[in-house]
Formats: C-alpha cells, sequence, structure tokens
C-alpha cells in the first residue's frame, strides 16, 4: 500500500517537474538521484510520498497548483513559488490563471507579497520563454 502511494507520488513529480524537460521517467529520477546527497535523497523521498495527496480524486492536479501558488504566497515562498509556476505551467495552466490568482491575494495577502509573488512569476515567465 505505502509503495502504491509513492509509485503514486513519483507519478505527480514527473507530471509537475519532468515532464517537457526529460526524455523519460526514468531519466528525470536517475537526474535526481544523481543530484542527490543522503539528506537531501531522504527528503526527496519525503516529498514524493507527499505528493500522493495531489493524486486523489476530488482536486484536479491543475487545482491543486493554483492552490499551492496561492499557499506560497500567502506565506512569501518566493523561490518554492517558482518551482510552482514551473510545475502549473507544464500541466496546462495559463500564465493568465496564474496572474489573475495572484492578484485575488492582494486583499488577502497584502500589495508587498502580491507583488514579490507577480516579480517571481513574470520572471520565470520570461526565463521559459528565453528556454523554449
Amino acid at each position: 500500500m505505502q509503495e502504491d502511494r509513492y509509485e503514486g507520488g513519483r507519478e505527480v513529480a514527473w507530471q509537475l517537474w519532468g515532464k517537457g524537460i526529460f526524455d523519460s521517467k526514468e531519466d528525470f529520477f536517475q537526474a535526481m538521484q544523481q543530484s542527490s546527497s543522503e539528506t537531501s535523497s531522504r527528503f526527496m523521498e519525503l516529498a514524493l510520498f507527499s505528493f500522493t495527496n495531489y493524486s486523489r480524486p476530488v482536486l484536479d492536479l491543475k487545482t491543486r497548483c493554483i492552490i499551492q501558488i496561492a499557499a506560497l504566497t500567502a506565506l512569501g515562498q518566493l523561490d518554492e513559488l517558482k518551482m510552482y509556476v514551473i510545475a502549473a505551467l507544464n500541466i496546462g495552466v495559463t500564465e493568465e490563471e496564474i496572474l489573475e490568482t495572484l492578484d485575488q491575494l492582494i486583499l488577502y495577502c497584502g500589495l508587498s507579497r502580491v507583488r514579490g509573488a507577480l516579480m517571481t512569476a513574470h520572471k520565470t515567465f520570461a526565463e521559459r520563454k528565453a528556454t523554449g
């Protein structure tokens, strides 16, 4: 049962960050393992296991990414936000949807938090376009 959940987490991680960048799942996970120390390897195992929540049936992956973007903005976690902007784009969330999500947060998170998130999103969009 736990192994099935772990594999579910691996599938979600592939969809969010590997698909479209690596030729195969095997290449993606091999690259992750090669760059991992023992500590980061344990962290990655925990992270992949936590992604099993992303495969639950009530919310689709797109909605979950948008929620993650909102939460990371509220917390001011801009480095992590960049990763989820990339992930959201990888699964079909549009730039317009990301920007609208951030605009919605101004009253709840404050202008300076959202401004930082908007700057992170725009920079991520530009980097993505520059790399093809």
